[in-house]
């Protein structure tokens, strides 16, 4: 057998077996923290605990993988079938006799053009033990050891902004969902592109069908003021910072590209997604303690 197809089927089984506990709560969770998200919804909005169904949980490690590259693929495989069919797999520089074309069916081992940017990451995160009880209908204790850094940034920051929390939030949401590969490089969760007058350092990736440059963050508080300074300097976005503050739509639809103006994202359904990772995640008590 080839030895980078055995090592690449080390590595998926090693993975999937790391990755197993986490699948079924990944169906579950998903974006949605909603009630059944307990104590790992609490690293991202903390007043989700309130939500809770149970009368107390206990989080003893939770642990996840992610691997992504753009060297190299199988074709007409999954995880499960790499695994247990290795040896059928056909490099495509292992023949070049058209008298044997591929079957449909065929896994086959290709490499991505070397024409853009290469990448390979695998981020990973470890959390717990964590404990939470409820005491009545409308209080929650308890404690984790996961820091999530981010959320105590905007909270602290959103008057600074000019945005409210739960809107700056969603926009993080909607762009990293802070577990992206950008993310994982950057510590950029709004997707904020490295365009003047940025002078710090930069992340390369292919977007948009083009290598764009990204800024790099060195801290939360870092990335959150950032965005302070590139809503407050776009003159397009006056309408939105004029909002009252409990107007969530009003600064969605604000910051929303227009005929007339830019907007933060070229997606006709940014609205939308926003507001409704804004409900879905009840990021409507985000900051209340």
């Amino acid at each position: 057998m080839n030895p980078f197809i055995r090592f690449s089927g080390a590595i998926l089984m090693l993975l999937s077996l790391i990755q197993a506990p986490s699948l079924h709560a990944q169906e579950q969770l998903g974006m949605r923290f909603e009630r059944f998200a307990g104590l790992n919804g609490a690293t991202l909005n903390p007043a989700q605990s309130a939500f809770m169904p149970h009368p107390w949980e206990v989080n003893l490690v939770g642990a996840d993988v992610f691997f992504e590259n753009n060297y190299c693929y199988v074709t007409n495989a999954g995880v499960f079938r790499v695994l247990r069919h290795s040896d059928e797999i056909i490099q495509l520089t292992d023949t070049s006799d058209a008298s044997q074309p591929f079957s449909s069916g065929d896994m086959r081992l290709g490499y991505f053009s070397n024409r853009q940017w290469m990448r390979g990451v695998v981020q990973t995160r470890i959390s717990g033990p964590g404990f939470a009880m409820r005491i009545g209908e409308n209080h929650v204790v308890g404690i984790s050891t996961t820091v999530e850094e981010y959320w105590k940034a905007i909270c602290e920051h959103q008057y600074d902004i000019g945005v409210p929390a739960p809107v700056v939030m969603a926009i993080a949401l909607n762009e990293s969902s802070f577990k992206s590969q950008l993310f994982a490089n950057t510590k950029n969760p709004f997707g904020i592109k490295a365009s003047n007058p940025w002078e710090g350092p930069t992340f390369a990736m292919w977007h948009d069908n083009e290598t764009t440059l990204f800024r790099v963050y060195a801290s939360a508080e870092e990335a959150v003021l950032d965005f302070r300074e590139l809503v407050q300097s776009r003159g397009w976005y006056s309408d939105a910072l004029s909002c009252p503050f409990d107007d969530f739509n009003c600064f969605v639809q604000g910051l929303k590209m227009n005929s007339n103006e830019p907007g933060y994202a070229l997606d006709p359904n940014w609205d939308e997604n926003i507001m409704r990772l804004i409900s879905d995640n009840n990021l409507e008590c985000f900051c209340r303690k």
